[in-house]
């Protein structure tokens, strides 16, 4: 069975965090009429960082920004790297078009590539057309440029 692992930026430094995703609940007390009372419960979508070795990151929860929260896909580029959801990828298509770019996304939980001719591909079909994937960077911290060439 494949691991689940996510990435997410951390609230405290904005770094990456890698590992498994859950969304904490975390009760929220009040002093009211002198009693302390809890009032509810307040969502905080964390990150939970198993790296040994590594008492900075590894080990603890980390809360993220929700919008930076993206799932691993099971693939790895070229140089090993993980590719995760949110990815900007270069890929090789044919030697005579050269390299393009591309962003991986979740659709109703299938990993796709944003073709920039506007049509969707699955990563694993894409991953067996296409040689070369190197990831360049992410649409978070590079939304600018995504689908230049």
């Amino acid at each position: 069975m494949r691991k689940f692992r996510f990435r997410g930026k951390s609230i405290k430094d904005g770094e990456w965090v890698e590992g498994y995703f859950a969304v904490l609940h975390i009760p929220v007390e009040e002093i009211i009429d002198g009693v302390l009372k809890r009032t509810g419960y307040k969502e905080v979508p964390s990150i939970f960082n198993d790296e040994p070795g590594n008492r900075e990151k590894g080990g603890y929860w980390h809360d993220v920004m929700p919008a930076t929260v993206n799932e691993f896909t099971g693939f790895y580029d070229q140089a090993g790297k993980p590719i995760f959801e949110g990815d900007i990828v270069e890929k090789q298509d044919y030697p005579h078009l050269g390299r393009k770019r591309t962003i991986i996304f979740n659709e109703n939980g299938a990993f796709m590539t944003n073709e920039p001719e506007g049509r969707a591909i699955d990563v694993v079909l894409a991953s067996r057309m296409y040689k070369g994937w190197c990831v360049i960077g992410n649409i978070i911290d590079n939304p600018g440029w995504a689908m230049e060439d």
